[in-house]
């Protein structure tokens, strides 16, 4: 009878490959966490501007306005200590005036933000104060908002925009490049999400359009 023999342990070389497979499946597996995670921050993104198209929507409608918010408060009667975050400020003000009868897309403290500590001249809302405060996205940054009608006539449409770091970076309303003209022009207004990134201009931009 043929004595059976032990099977040979692993090789120092076989080992290595065995732990280089495992940590590759890891890292798809990751890859592919993150990816869906972001998607559905993305999403929930989504449905925030939604909120806030159905906002100015109702402040379109009424006839003391009859257009969306301006792009920038900065009018003479309001007096701003920088120029940065201007539409999405415009925008809360819009939306929580005393005078506004249609409902505040958000109303969650931890959606408002003073990143750039700027103020107003008088009072401006319903917070009970001057400050003059941005709607955050799901990544905590300002969202950015333009109305398109102020643009027209080459006007330029670059704004600075801080980020909650303190970072300054550029923004202006998007173009279709096929068209050349403003995307959004339907509703009049552009709504951004810098995105997972937090770059603007980029593939994973939320927009309104």
């Amino acid at each position: 009878m043929k004595r059976l023999r032990h099977a040979a342990g692993f090789t120092l070389v076989e080992m290595l490959v065995v732990l280089a497979v495992i940590a590759g499946m890891m890292g798809l597996v990751s890859i592919f966490l993150f990816k869906a995670k972001d998607e559905g921050e993305r999403k929930i993104a989504s449905a925030q501007i939604q909120q806030i198209k159905v906002a100015i929507a109702a402040y379109v409608a009424d006839p003391r306005h009859g257009a969306p918010p301006p792009t920038s408060l900065a009018d003479g009667k309001v007096l701003l200590d920088n120029d940065f975050n201007l539409g999405i400020e415009s925008l809360v003000v819009a939306f929580n005036a005393e005078d506004f009868d249609g409902e505040s897309p958000f109303t969650q403290e931890d959606r408002f933000a003073n990143g750039d500590k700027d103020q107003s001249k008088v009072q401006l809302t319903r917070f009970g104060k001057k400050d003059l405060f941005e709607y955050l996205d799901q990544w905590h940054r300002p969202y950015v908002y333009f109305r398109l009608s102020d643009f027209e006539r080459g006007r330029s449409g670059v704004q600075t925009y801080q980020l909650p770091d303190g970072t300054m970076i550029e923004v202006a309303p998007v173009k279709s490049d096929k068209l050349g003209t403003y995307a959004g022009m339907a509703d009049g207004y552009q709504i951004i999400s810098l995105g997972p990134d937090g770059e603007f201009g980029t593939k994973d931009d939320v927009v309104s359009w």
